[in-house]
């Protein structure tokens, strides 16, 4: 299946996007990790696109979406993301939204579907990602602040390819050379010096992880949430600790969860959270109820899955 590139100015804010299949199929919207983009949902997009019409956007900073010109426009907080966000499913008149997210992607997605698109999100897919700030999350992250807002700055893609090697190291381990020269293509922007680096705004890591608005702000969206739940954690994820994760499955008991035993990483391309996730929209289309997705143990990628 091959995919559309597209753009739209959201609040003055140009927006790019890919799209994949029909767009007179249910919608599914799928929002990237703090430093990456649009690209890494070419698996799951791919998977989903005979039956789903499927967006992934690039989040204001990041990709080809516009980067903030000076602070004062604000773009980017979690709150102005969201809203942004709200406004581009209005711009695009998307209903019955199935949206997936990996951490940033994941929060996002838990402010609009308990909050202004808590009637229009069916689905929430979170992935490695709470209802928190920099706070609720771990001091880990905190500790990868500095590092994340000063990305490094290579002469190519090959020494990009080897910092990216190092970066995920164990989680790249079972990639080919292919997948991964894949990846760190999709991940690079070239420099008016002629050199590369990550394709994000190094400005937008603090004001998206240091966010002025409380914790308990964002588990109140969460518990508000109607919409058919899935959690996927890893279990080394530096977004969703254990102890927020089991704070989420205590405001929401319906809420199915598939934990996996692999290293955290923010791409969704493995065949068990492929599988997982088609099974999950498919059998939950009309209820919020349980399902008992199985889990899958052989995935030759990331390895077994352990319960919680």
């Amino acid at each position: 299946m091959d995919y559309d590139t597209e753009f739209v100015t959201v609040d003055e804010t140009e927006i790019h996007y890919t799209s994949w299949g029909d767009p007179e199929s249910p919608p599914v919207v799928c929002v990237h990790d703090i430093t990456r983009n649009a690209s890494d949902f070419e698996t799951i997009a791919r998977s989903l696109s005979e039956q789903y019409y499927v967006v992934c956007p690039d989040m204001p900073g990041h990709g080809l979406s516009e980067w903030q010109d000076t602070p004062s426009q604000e773009v980017y907080s979690l709150m102005k993301l969201a809203d942004l966000c709200e406004r581009f499913c209005d711009k695009l008149e998307l209903n019955e939204i199935r949206w997936i997210g990996t951490s940033l992607g994941g929060m996002l997605g838990i402010i609009l579907a308990g909050g202004p698109l808590r009637d229009r999100i069916t689905h929430l897919i979170v992935h490695n990602a709470c209802p928190g700030n920099v706070d609720a999350i771990s001091e880990t992250l905190r500790d990868k602040i500095a590092y994340m807002a000063n990305p490094p700055r290579v002469e190519n893609l090959t020494e990009l390819k080897e910092y990216y090697r190092k970066l995920w190291t164990p989680s790249v381990e079972n990639m080919t050379e292919e997948e991964l020269n894949r990846f760190t293509v999709n991940s690079a922007q070239r420099l008016g010096d002629g050199g590369t680096m990550p394709s994000y705004d190094p400005e937008c890591i603090e004001p998206l992880l240091l966010s002025d608005v409380p914790a308990d702000d964002y588990y109140e969206f969460w518990e508000n949430i109607t919409a058919n739940l899935l959690i996927i954690r890893s279990s080394d994820s530096i977004f969703l600790s254990l102890e927020s994760y089991q704070q989420m499955l205590s405001l929401q008991p319906e809420a199915e969860k598939v934990d996996f035993d692999q290293p955290h990483f923010p791409l969704i391309d493995s065949s068990s959270e492929t599988r997982t996730i088609r099974e999950f929209l498919t059998e939950r289309k009309e209820s919020n109820g349980s399902s008992d997705l199985p889990l899958y143990t052989n995935d030759p990628k990331f390895g077994p899955i352990a319960d919680l």
